[in-house]
C-alpha cells in the first residue's frame, strides 16, 4: 500500500512541476497508475479496481485542457478550496460521470479497499465466507434501494443514479467473491459441504453458499455476475479430479447442483455479459449498436474487455461440466449403489439438459452466423469458443432428443418452453390460411435459425482456398465436426443437407483439392441411417459426381490438399483419415443403391470396380484390416486387462471392442463391398478370388468377416443384406 501511495505521490509531483513550468514532465501519461486506497481525484483518470488492479485509469473520454485554461481552472480552484473542503472525484460509472461523494463515503471506501479476504479452508473458515458474503449483499441491496428512493423523490437537475452511494460495498462484495476461487483448493473436504447447502452445520438458519452465488449472477452490476462465473470455472476445472472417489463423488454433486441451480441465470449472462449481442433487428440488447460498440472496443485496447470473458467463462464451465460428466461414469457411494452426474432420474445428460433449458444452440448458432466470409475473415474469440461449444454439444446423441431438425432451431426470442410442434390438424389449404402463410413468412425467418445454412455457408467460404492460418483451420474443422455429427443422429437434417445442395458443395471442395474436401468428406456417409432419405442422399451422391473424386482417394493417389500439416507424421494421419472415409462411403452406397434406383446409380457404382486395379486394391485393404484387427485382438489377450476382469463374458465383449477399434470394423465393411463386388459381377468375382489365392487367402476371409459383421447387429434390412450376400457366395 505505501508503494501504491508513493507511485500516485509520484505522480502528482510530476504533474504539479509540469503545470508550473518544470522542465521535467513526461512525454506521455501513463494508461495506468496503481494505488490500492483512493488519494484524491486526478485530472484525466478515474478510480476503479480493473484489469490492471485496483487504481486511477486514464479517461479516454476526458476534454484536452490547454494551459491558460488550466491555469484558470487551478485558480479557481484555489479559491473555492478557501471557501471549502473538496468533494469532487471521477469514479468508473456506468455513465462515466464525474459524481459528488461525501468524504465520510471515501474515507469507508478506503478502509474496505484495504482489507485483504482470504478464505481459510476448512469448514469454519467456509462459513465465515459465507457469512461475510450475505452481509455484504444486504449492506449493497439496503445502499441501492436508498439510492433507488432518493432518485424517485429527487429534483429533475439532481443526478438520478448515482453509483458511488453503494460503489464501496460492491467493491467489497467483488473482493469476497473472487476470494472463494481459493475453495478450488480443497475440493474433496469443501465441494460436498458446498453441494450439500448445509456449511457443515444442522443450523437451517445458516447460508447456503451456492443459493447466494446463483442470486448474485444477476446483480445489476455485471462484473458482479462475471465474477461468480470465475469461480464456478475454477470450481469446475477437470483437471482438480484424481483417480479415486473421493474428489470424482463431491465434485460431481456440486457440478449437478451449478447445473441445475445456475443454468438459467448464466443463460441471462451471456448476452447481458456480451456488449457486441444483437437481436433480430440487429440492435444491440445493451443500447449499442454493433458499431458503436465495435469503436468503444477500439478505444481501449490496452484494457482486458471483463464483459467479453464473463460470455468466454460461460462457455467454458458448460465444456468443463461435460467435461466432468464423460470422466465421472459412475461413482460408488455408501449402499454400493451409482450416483452419476444427471440433472433427472430418467439419465437426462449435461448437453440434452442445456438444450432443453435453454435456446444455447440458437445462440450459438447466431454468433457463428456473424463471421464474415471474406477471404481475410478472421473469426473473433468469441465466435471460435462458440464453435467450440457447438462440436462439443453436437456429437452428443442426447441434444437431438430435443433439437431433431438443426434446420429449425427455434431462436431466442421464441419462450423456452413454448410448444415447437406445428399442429398437422390445422386445415391450411383455404384461401386465408395460405395468405396468413405469406404474412408471417418474415416472422418465421425470425422465430427460427437455419442451422445447416448456417455451417455449410462457413464451410463454403473455403470451397477454394486454404485456411490462412491455425485459427482459421480449427474454426473449419469444428464446423465439419458439428454438420457431420447432425447427419449421423438425425434423417431431419440429412434431408436439409440435401435439399441446401450439400452433397454438391462437398463435390466442389473435392475437385478444388482443398482441405474442407477432406474435412467435410464424412458428411457423405450414409451407412447408419436406415431412411428413405439416405438412400436418396447416396444416389444423389452417385449423380453429383463423387465417384470421380472419391475413387482416386480410395486408391491412395490424388488426394485433397491438407493446410498447414507440419510433418510427415500428420500428413500420414490425414490420409488414413480419408481413407477410412471413403470404405464407410462405399460401404453406405453398397447399403442403400438398388437395381430400382433411378438413373442406373447402382450399375455406374459396380462398373467402377470392374476395373482390375480396383478390385486388387480392395483385396488389398480387406487383408490389411482383417490383420490390423487380428493384432489388436492378441494385443488385447496379452495385457492385464484381462485377468483383471473375472466374467468370462465379459472378457469377450472386450475383446471384441478391442478387435472393432483395431481395424475390425473397416475389415467388416471392406468385406461387405467385396461380396457387392462379387454377387454382381462375374468379372469382379473372378478377379477377387485370383487375388485372395495370390495372398495365400480365399473366399473364406470374405464369409468370416460377413458373419461376424453380422453377429454384431441387431435384426432388420442391414443383416439381412449381409446374410444374403453369405447365401449368394456359397
Amino acid at each position: 500500500m505505501a508503494e501504491a501511495s508513493q507511485t500516485v505521490s509520484t505522480y502528482l509531483s510530476l504533474q504539479t512541476s509540469k503545470m508550473n513550468g518544470s522542465k521535467h514532465e513526461t512525454s506521455s501519461e501513463p494508461p495506468f497508475i496503481p494505488s490500492s486506497i483512493y488519494s484524491g481525484s486526478i485530472e484525466g483518470y478515474y478510480f476503479k479496481a480493473g484489469p490492471h488492479g485496483t487504481g486511477y485509469y486514464m479517461d479516454r473520454n476526458a476534454p484536452v485542457t490547454t494551459e491558460h485554461e488550466q491555469s484558470a481552472a487551478n485558480s479557481s480552484a484555489d479559491q473555492s478550496l478557501q471557501q471549502k473542503p473538496p468533494k469532487k472525484a471521477r469514479f468508473d460509472t456506468s455513465q462515466n460521470q464525474t459524481t459528488i461523494i461525501p468524504s465520510r463515503l471515501l474515507e469507508q471506501a478506503e478502509q474496505d479497499a484495504s482489507k485483504s479476504y482470504v478464505v481459510e479452508l476448512s469448514l469454519k473458515g467456509l462459513q465465515h465466507a459465507t457469512s461475510l458474503l450475505q452481509k455484504s449483499m444486504t449492506r449493497n441491496e439496503l445502499e441501492r434501494a436508498q439510492q433507488q428512493d432518493t432518485a424517485d423523490d429527487s429534483l429533475l437537475f439532481v443526478p438520478q443514479n448515482d453509483p458511488t452511494k453503494y460503489m464501496a460495498s460492491e467493491i467489497t462484495l467483488y473482493e469476497q467473491i473472487v476470494s472463494l476461487k481459493s475453495v478450488a483448493a480443497s475440493p474433496k473436504e469443501l465441494y460436498g459441504t458446498i453441494a450439500s447447502g448445509t456449511n457443515g452445520t444442522d443450523d437451517n438458519s445458516q447460508p447456503d453458499l451456492l443459493a447466494l452465488l446463483c442470486q448474485l449472477l444477476l446483480h445489476p452490476n455485471p462484473d458482479i455476475g462475471a465474477s461468480v462465473v470465475s469461480v464456478f470455472l475454477e470450481w469446475m476445472d477437470p483437471s482438480l479430479l484424481d483417480e479415486t472417489d473421493e474428489t470424482a463423488a463431491p465434485m460431481s454433486k456440486l457440478a449437478q447442483r451449478i447445473l441445475l441451480e445456475a443454468t438459467d441465470a448464466l443463460y441471462d449472462n451471456l448476452d447481458r455479459l456480451d456488449p457486441t449481442a444483437t437481436n433480430n433487428d440487429g440492435d444491440s440488447v445493451n443500447g449499442l449498436n454493433v458499431a458503436e460498440a465495435a469503436a468503444a472496443n477500439d478505444d481501449n485496447d490496452d484494457d482486458d474487455d471483463e464483459v467479453g470473458k464473463g460470455t468466454e467463462d460461460i462457455l467454458s464451465l458448460w465444456e468443463n461440466l461435460m467435461e466432468i460428466e464423460s470422466e465421472v461414469m459412475t461413482v460408488s457411494d455408501d449402499d454400493d449403489s451409482t450416483a452419476t452426474l444427471r440433472v433427472s432420474p430418467t439419465g437426462e445428460t449435461v448437453a440434452s439438459y442445456l438444450c432443453r433449458q435453454t435456446r444455447l444452440v440458437a445462440w450459438l448458432l447466431q454468433r457463428i452466423d456473424q463471421v464474415n466470409h471474406g477471404d481475410n475473415a478472421q473469426p473473433s474469440s468469441l465466435q471460435i469458443r462458440a464453435m467450440e461449444l457447438l462440436a462439443n454439444l453436437a456429437p452428443r446423441e442426447g441434444v437431438y432428443a430435443v433439437i431433431p431438425d438443426w434446420s429449425r432451431v427455434a431462436s431466442q426470442d421464441i419462450p423456452i418452453h413454448a410448444n415447437l410442434i406445428p399442429d398437422d390438424s390445422t386445415d391450411l389449404t383455404t384461401e386465408q390460411n395460405r395468405n396468413n402463410d405469406e404474412d408471417d413468412d418474415d416472422d418465421k425467418i425470425k422465430d427460427y435459425l437455419d442451422g445447416i445454412e448456417i455451417l455449410l455457408q462457413i464451410v463454403a467460404g473455403y470451397k477454394k482456398r486454404q485456411p490462412a492460418d491455425d485459427v482459421q483451420l480449427e474454426f473449419l474443422e469444428n464446423a465439419c465436426i458439428v454438420m457431420a455429427s447432425t447427419l449421423t443422429y438425425s434423417a431431419l437434417n440429412v434431408k436439409a443437407f440435401v435439399d441446401c445442395q450439400g452433397i454438391e458443395l462437398v463435390v466442389r471442395c473435392l475437385k478444388e483439392k482443398v482441405h474442407a474436401g477432406g474435412a467435410a468428406l464424412a458428411w457423405n456417409d450414409f451407412a447408419s441411417g436406415n431412411e428413405t432419405i439416405h438412400r436418396q442422399a447416396c444416389e444423389r451422391l452417385v449423380d453429383a459426381g463423387a465417384l470421380k473424386y472419391l475413387f482416386p482417394i480410395f486408391m491412395g493417389r490424388s488426394l485433397p490438399k491438407q493446410a498447414l500439416q507440419s510433418n510427415a507424421k500428420e500428413q500420414k494421419e490425414g490420409i488414413l483419415s480419408m481413407e477410412t472415409t471413403v470404405i464407410r462411403i462405399f460401404y453406405g452406397l453398397t447399403r442403400h443403391l438398388s437395381d430400382e434406383s433411378p438413373h442406373d446409380v447402382k450399375a455406374r457404382f459396380l462398373a467402377k470396380f470392374v476395373d482390375d486395379e480396383k478390385c486388387d486394391r480392395l483385396v488389398e485393404l480387406c487383408i490389411a484390416y482383417e490383420q490390423k484387427a487380428r493384432m489388436a485382438e492378441f494385443r488385447f489377450y496379452k495385457s492385464e486387462v484381462e485377468d483383471e476382469m473375472q466374467d468370462e463374458e465379459a472378457v469377450q465383449l472386450a475383446a471384441l471392442d478391442a478387435k472393432l477399434e483395431g481395424g475390425g470394423d473397416l475389415y467388416h465393411r471392406l468385406a461387405a463391398i467385396v461380396a457387392f463386388c462379387c454377387v454382381g459381377s462375374r468379372q469382379c468375382h473372378e478377379r477377387i478370388l485370383g487375388q485372395l489365392h495370390l495372398h495365400q487367402s480365399g473366399i473364406s476371409l470374405i464369409q468370416d468377416g460377413l458373419e461376424e459383421f453380422a453377429s454384431v447387429l441387431d435384426e432388420g434390412e442391414q443383416k439381412d443384406q449381409l446374410k444374403q450376400y453369405l447365401k449368394e457366395l456359397l
